[in-house]
């Protein structure tokens, strides 16, 4: 695909804008195996790639996108990109856990794109994993950066190396983990 460049545009630069985008893409293909018509929720939407990947997410045909983030006038462009809900990451943790959930009862979440780690990650899996909304729901493919965790500061972290005897220290890509009835797989 050629896509014209704007006169002026220096060639390291070039080089660099397609970086964020084909992290979100290879991250929902390669990473999630997202399929079409399945629901996406992305931590850290309001960031360049988070908005880029709400962006592809729309454009490779996902039943719907929710778009998580700090930014509210960003939150509200998202919806102009293509985010179907939002949810805004300044609250309270009981009040941003009850938001996922609701979203989560509302239509379902097949793949969560984390850019972020750290708390909201944590409140998303504990909204998921201990949800009790329904028996039946799918698996969630969570996918994150993994240089993120790999700070030490998160509990987290510690508690998914242990649970998927992953070499974390060794690791720098994408992981994707799954969660269905309250435990992770």
């Amino acid at each position: 695909m050629c896509v014209p460049l704007p006169e002026g545009l220096d060639d390291a630069t070039a080089a660099g804008i397609p970086n964020p985008a084909m992290s979100s893409w290879v991250a929902l293909i390669t990473r999630a195996k997202f399929v079409s018509g399945e629901t996406v929720l992305i931590l850290g939407a309001t960031g360049f790639a988070g908005q880029l990947a709400v962006q592809i997410a729309k454009r490779l045909r996902a039943r719907r996108v929710i778009a998580a983030g700090r930014n509210p006038q960003a939150l509200e462009a998202l919806k102009h990109l293509g985010a179907d809900a939002v949810v805004s990451l300044d609250q309270e943790h009981d009040a941003l856990m009850a938001a996922f959930r609701s979203e989560y009862a509302n239509a379902g979440v097949d793949v969560a794109l984390d850019y972020l780690w750290g708390a909201p990650a944590e409140c998303l899996l504990e909204a998921i994993s201990q949800r009790g909304l329904r028996t039946t729901a799918s698996r969630v493919r969570f996918v994150f950066r993994l240089a993120k965790a790999l700070d030490g500061r998160s509990a987290w972290r510690r508690r998914l190396c242990a649970v998927r005897r992953w070499n974390c220290w060794g690791a720098v890509s994408a992981a994707p983990l799954s969660i269905r009835s309250g435990r992770l797989s």
